[in-house]
């Protein structure tokens, strides 16, 4: 079932953020067998108006947008005189996933998201680049070390002059940035740091700790479908910068520069 929004305002300015990657590809209607590449943050559907012209008599002039922003993509009826469908439901407005398709008059279109991890950068997360020392991960798998009596490990800003972000790069919540402000970050849907909507993901999944000012872990939290680091199971293991982490069908790419 897809995911109905109301969303009154929006950044429709630009184009989609770096190694986002999207496209339509027609599968009924006039422009069947073509595909068209999205590279703008808002691509106008119409019969005569707009970025994507359908030459479909069944549509109106301008009869719907797809738009990307908060990190996710959506489609929104523009007052159309047949509607817009989503996965042959009728929407207003409604978020979409890889693999959706819409039907507006009648043109059906399926949409492909996909980003790839090597495209995400410091800059893409609003930070200069990290400098050519920026840690790197061991690989390890390491145990966790027992907490120190009456601290919170999570508690507290990270040590001075380490920087550190987080970009999803596959998944419903692709393009989503996150700027790593404290020694413990919580991700998962529910109440977290790092909200996601991916539900095969748990509501509290996994955490990133700053243990020291030169040694980062992630934590599973005994999720239901576990965490996985650069492809590997983990319980708890050393990150470093540019390491993957994948929890549900989603895989977060992580950034770390030392003080």
């Amino acid at each position: 079932m897809s995911e109905t929004i109301v969303r009154t305002e929006f950044d429709d300015d630009g184009p989609l953020p770096p190694g986002l990657l999207a496209q339509l590809s027609f599968i009924a209607g006039p422009l069947q067998g073509k595909v068209m590449k999205l590279d703008k943050r808002t691509t106008t559907l119409g019969r005569n108006k707009g970025d994507v012209i359908l030459n479909d008599n069944a549509a109106s002039g301008e009869h719907a947008i797809i738009g990307f922003d908060g990190g996710r993509f959506f489609v929104r009826d523009l007052n159309s005189t047949n509607g817009t469908m989503l996965n042959g439901g009728q929407v207003w407005e409604g978020f979409l996933n890889s693999g959706d398709e819409i039907t507006a008059g009648a043109s059906v279109m399926r949409i492909d998201i996909k980003q790839s991890a090597s495209s995400a950068s410091w800059a893409d997360l609003g930070m200069e680049d990290a400098p050519p020392d920026a840690m790197e991960t061991s690989g390890d798998v390491t145990q966790p070390l027992p907490e120190l009596a009456g601290k919170d490990p999570l508690s507290g800003p990270l040590p001075p002059g380490v920087k550190a972000g987080m970009q999803v790069v596959a998944g419903l919540d692709s393009g989503t940035k996150h700027i790593i402000k404290k020694r413990g970050t919580l991700i998962g849907r529910v109440d977290v740091d790092l909200e996601l909507h991916d539900l095969t993901i748990s509501r509290r999944h996994a955490s990133i700790e700053f243990m020291s000012k030169d040694r980062i872990v992630v934590k599973d939290l005994r999720s239901k479908n576990g965490t996985f680091l650069n492809d590997k199971w983990v319980t708890i293991g050393n990150l470093g910068n540019g390491d993957v982490i994948k929890i549900g069908n989603t895989l977060i790419k992580i950034f770390i520069a030392p003080a």
